[in-house]
């Protein structure tokens, strides 16, 4: 079967520990100069309570929880993130069910202007037991119109490179 190609970005959905999600009121100033989506990874930026779109191979802070127009300031719930939340998120490619236990970075995609959610996804062309990469693969979401085998895909994964986590290698 075909997956819906729909990239949404990273979605929260629980926590491996049970625990509560913590959410943080933060601002991204206008001069940071990017629109932020709906499920957007942020990164803690410069001082007090700023925040800005998160890159590949920075420490994550946390998901966007609001949408905000490039070159805006704006105030945003942040749900912040530990090794211990479990995000779904779907692949620009194919990863493949062998590639559970690996880890994978993402790629950012603009926000839809539209929709306001980000079309950020999992990078399929990186996944691999480097301890670096910023999510740790758990497994292909269960739902019965997802295929793990076929192209974009949508996958459960934790965050591996979190500012309030340490990174681990993927188990091949």
């Amino acid at each position: 079967m075909a997956n819906t190609d729909n990239p949404h970005g990273l979605n929260p959905i629980g926590r491996l520990d049970g625990g509560a999600d913590v959410v943080r009121i933060m601002t991204k100033l206008a001069a940071y100069g990017a629109a932020v989506g709906i499920n957007d990874p942020v990164v803690h930026a410069s001082t007090q309570n700023n925040f800005q779109i998160g890159v590949t191979l920075s420490p994550i802070y946390g998901i966007s929880l609001r949408y905000s127009a490039t070159s805006t300031l704006a105030i945003h719930p942040i749900q912040i993130v530990s090794n211990a939340s479990i995000l779904e998120a779907q692949e620009d490619g194919t990863i493949g069910v062998a590639s559970e236990g690996l880890n994978i970075d993402f790629v950012i995609g603009g926000p839809s202007t539209v929709t306001g959610i980000s079309t950020t996804e999992l990078n399929s062309a990186t996944e691999a037991v480097t301890a670096t990469l910023d999510f740790h693969i758990l497994q292909v979401a269960p739902y019965p119109d997802n295929d793990g085998t076929a192209a974009n895909a949508r996958w459960f994964v934790v965050p591996n490179n979190a500012a309030l986590g340490q990174q681990a290698l993927g188990v091949a």
